[in-house]
């Protein structure tokens, strides 16, 4: 599936240190911090099956939907997008897990690419620039330009995160 890429950026941006609350895919008991503290945001579980990962060695565990939507999106409706999303491969993850070495190589570009923006906005900041990110989930339209123009005003760089999942599927080049 074109979805399961979203893993394999997900491990590389765990790896990378993007997540302040999180390096490795989570296990039962740090998803139960994540429903004490919602301010660390939405956990990142790898569901069973994922063909960039060996499971050989993984443990398992199930996530109870409407726990996990009530705790984590505040909201008992478990056709939630959030939700769709979340469990669209089943309830069950698993931790302890390694990638496989046929997808080391396009984990490594991905790694690069974040390594690198991570390198070109600590040198913006170094230059006392002011940085703007912004997340969109279609190709950028009129109404995102004049949006970008507004932010560009008061900033004087904007970095765009597409975002790509069952709601849209969108085709992107990491600068």
């Amino acid at each position: 599936m074109v979805d399961e890429e979203e893993y394999l950026i997900s491990y590389a941006n765990l790896k990378a240190g993007l997540f302040t609350y999180q390096n490795n895919f989570l296990d039962k008991n740090t998803l139960n911090k994540f429903y004490e503290n919602p301010f660390m945001g939405v956990p990142i579980c790898l569901p069973c099956g994922i063909k960039f990962f060996d499971y050989s060695k993984a443990n398992y565990f199930i996530i109870k939907k409407l726990e996990f939507s009530k705790k984590i999106f505040r909201t008992s409706k478990l056709d939630y997008i959030g939700n769709k999303k979340y469990f669209r491969y089943g309830n069950t993850f698993a931790t302890n897990v390694k990638l496989k070495k046929n997808f080391y190589r396009r984990y490594k570009f991905y790694l690069s690419n974040i390594k690198t923006l991570k390198k070109k906005v600590l040198l913006l900041k170094k230059n006392n620039k002011k940085i703007c990110s912004m997340q969109i989930r279609n190709a950028p339209h009129f109404g995102h330009e004049v949006v970008f123009r507004y932010i560009l005003k008061k900033f004087d760089n904007l970095i765009l995160n597409p975002i790509f999942g069952i709601k849209k599927k969108m085709i992107f080049q990491i600068l």
